[in-house]
């Protein structure tokens, strides 16, 4: 069973022969690795073929268009694995991750995820599940915030290409996760592996440290929003309540009247449906407590400058 590898490079030279070799060391040896450039402008490249003389595994494509969302579905075109998995190029990974995604559910499972070494601790429970009992599992790995990522799962190709599923070239912001939920509205066996063979790197470089537009982060927000609401109605107030978070969280870094303007007109419809639908029994989970604590405080006062004080105040 053929697995494609794609790693997106813009860059990275710093990081990526941890990465290489690391791939290379795989204890699962059918793969293909796929290197989209991205224009870069350092020795990338030029490791890059080196790397290729080494193993006639390893591709090296170039994509002119930019971002890792363009690079990523540039790999996909020319993916020819029957599963697909994402290794971003200053991570690196266990010699063991591809064997831990493929797992015993070899030829069955339409979506793994695995754990990964990242500046938090998390514990994952070990699970399996099919049909309609994969949604209790999306939902729990949601309320985690683990469920985004496409670094630490491996993705039937077959899906994606019958469904036509890629990645959103017009965000910066949470577009792998717009693209996992779009997949996992088609998933039928799901299975979770508390093992931890990602190590995850987080750089000050990264969009989500980087300075953003607030109206494109909201944007993004609105638009993931949007696409949760569509696919999970059953966890509906999980959605909203996901939403009100990341809405809050922006507001917390407006500090121009401008940008306190445009994020309370994301900020009030997202409380006021999340207040409508909250019962106690969705109060059980820690997230939950923390914001419907928030809430009052930060939509207490209907003048602006009042919420944008309070949410600087009581974080999420």
């Amino acid at each position: 069973m053929l697995i494609s590898i794609i790693t997106p490079i813009y860059n990275a030279e710093k990081y990526l022969e941890e990465c290489l070799q690391s791939i290379l060391r795989q204890t699962w040896t059918d793969f293909e690795l796929l290197l989209i450039d991205n224009n870069s402008n350092d020795r990338s490249v030029e490791i890059c073929r080196q790397y290729m003389q080494r193993d006639p595994r390893i591709k090296l494509y170039h994509c002119q268009k930019p971002g890792a969302s363009a690079a990523r579905n540039y790999g996909l075109s020319q993916a020819k694995g029957d599963f697909v998995a994402f290794i971003d190029a200053d991570d690196w990974v266990e010699p063991n991750h591809l064997e831990n995604l493929v797992g015993s559910g070899l030829g069955k499972t339409d979506i793994t995820f695995t754990n990964a070494f990242i500046s938090y601790d998390l514990q994952l429970a070990e699970e399996e599940a099919s049909g309609e009992a994969c949604d209790r599992i999306f939902a729990q790995l949601r309320r985690q915030t683990f469920f985004g990522w496409t670094w630490n799962k491996i993705f039937n190709r077959e899906i994606i290409e019958r469904h036509a599923i890629r990645f959103n070239e017009g965000m910066r912001l949470h577009e792998d996760e717009l693209f996992t939920a779009e997949y996992c509205q088609y998933v039928n066996h799901v299975r979770v592996s508390n093992l931890k063979t990602y190590h995850y790197r987080i750089l000050n470089t990264s969009v989500m440290r980087s300075k953003m537009p607030k109206e494109e982060k909201l944007s993004c927000y609105r638009r993931l929003y949007k696409m949760y609401n569509r696919l999970d109605r059953e966890n509906r107030y999980l959605t909203i309540r996901v939403h009100l978070s990341h809405c809050c969280n922006m507001l917390r870094h407006c500090w121009k009247p401008d940008d306190i303007r445009l994020a309370l007109m994301y900020v009030y419809p997202a409380y006021e449906e999340y207040r409508n639908i909250v019962q106690p029994e969705f109060l059980r989970d820690d997230r939950d407590r923390k914001v419907a604590k928030r809430s009052p405080w930060v939509f207490r006062f209907r003048n602006g400058v009042w919420i944008w004080i309070a949410s600087k105040i009581i974080n999420i």
